[in-house]
C-alpha cells in the first residue's frame, strides 16, 4: 500500500539506514541499468567490511558442510561482496576475466584432465571416501590454477584455511542477515574491548586476523616460490611475470582477486563434484 501511494521509487531512513524501494520493472532498469555507472553499489558494512578485514574482498561464496566431512550438507549459492563499485572493483574485475574469459579457459585443459583423471583413479578405488576425493580436487585444481601451489596431503594447510574463512563468513559474519548493531550505529566501533556489549569486537579481531591469512598466505608462498625459482606457471605468476604491471596498485588487486578466485572456485568445483557422486 505504501508503494501504491508513493509511487515506483520509495525511500526510508530506519535505524540510521537508508532504503531504496524500486516498485516497478521501469524504475529498476532505469536506475540499475541505464544509470548503473551511478547507483551500482552496495552500502558498506562496518563489521564484515573494516572491523573483520572482508571490504577488498570480491566475492565469497555461501556455503556449509560438516565439520566432520563425513556428508557434505546443502548448499547456499548466495554470494556476498563488500567491494565497493567504482575503480577498484573495475580493475579487479578486468584481472578475473583475464583467468576465466573464453579465450584463456583452453590454456587449463591438460590441468583439468590431469586432475580430474587422478580424482576418477581415486573415486574407484575407494568411493567411500568420496568427500575427502572431492576436497582434494578441489582444492588441488584451484590451487594449481590460480597460485602454482601443490598439496600434497588430504589435510593441506590451505585447502583447511580455506573451508576455515569461508565457514566464517557464511556462518558467523554474515549469519542472520549480516547485519550486525555497529552497522547500524557505526560510533559503537569506538567501545573499549572491556566495556559491556563489546564481545562483537572481541570476535571481529579474531576473525580478521584469520581473513588476512586466508589472503596472505596463498600469495606470499607464490611470490616466495618466483623468488627461489621453484615456482610453477599459474596465473598469479603469469600476470606478475609483465614488469610493466608490477605497480603497488596491481598487486593489491591481484592478490584479493586471487583471493576471491581460490574460495569460489573451490566452492564451485566441490558443489558440482559432490552433486555427481550422489
Amino acid at each position: 500500500s505504501l508503494m501504491k501511494a508513493q509511487g515506483d521509487v520509495v525511500y526510508l531512513h530506519v535505524l540510521g539506514q537508508g532504503l531504496v524501494f524500486l516498485n516497478s520493472p521501469e524504475a529498476a532498469f532505469e536506475l540499475l541499468d541505464k544509470r548503473g555507472s551511478i547507483y551500482s553499489d552496495k552500502p558498506s558494512l562496518m563489521m564484515a567490511g573494516e572491523l573483520c578485514g572482508c571490504k577488498n574482498m570480491v566475492r565469497v561464496l555461501h556455503w556449509y558442510a560438516d565439520p566432520s566431512y563425513n556428508r557434505a550438507h546443502d548448499f547456499d549459492p548466495a554470494q556476498v561482496a563488500f567491494t565497493g563499485y567504482g575503480d577498484q572493483s573495475k580493475r579487479q574485475r578486468k584481472i578475473m576475466h583475464k583467468a576465466f574469459g573464453l579465450s584463456a579457459i583452453p590454456s587449463y585443459n591438460p590441468l583439468l584432465q590431469s586432475e580430474t583423471h587422478a580424482f576418477l583413479r581415486r573415486i574407484i578405488g575407494s568411493p567411500e571416501s568420496y568427500v575427502a576425493h572431492t576436497r582434494r580436487y578441489a582444492g588441488a585444481l584451484t590451487l594449481k590454477v590460480v597460485y602454482g601451489y601443490e598439496p600434497l596431503a588430504y589435510e593441506d594447510k590451505f585447502i583447511a584455511l580455506a573451508e576455515e574463512c569461508v565457514d566464517i563468513l557464511a556462518n558467523e559474519i554474515a549469519s542472520g542477515g549480516g547485519i550486525w548493531p555497529v552497522d547500524i550505529f557505526p560510533s559503537l566501533q569506538y567501545l573499549p574491548t572491556w566495556a559491556p556489549g563489546s564481545a562483537f569486537k572481541v570476535k571481529a579481531a579474531k576473525w580478521k586476523a584469520k581473513m588476512e591469512e586466508f589472503v596472505d598466505k596463498p600469495y606470499e608462498y607464490m611470490k616466495n616460490s618466483i623468488k627461489s625459482g621453484t615456482f610453477k606457471p599459474s596465473f598469479c605468476s603469469t600476470l606478475l611475470d609483465d614488469d610493466s604491471k608490477t605497480s603497488e596498485e596491481f598487486e593489491f588487486d591481484l592478490k584479493w582477486t586471487a583471493n576471491s578466485m581460490y574460495s569460489a572456485s573451490m566452492d564451485t568445483v566441490r558443489r558440482i563434484s559432490w552433486g555427481w557422486c550422489d
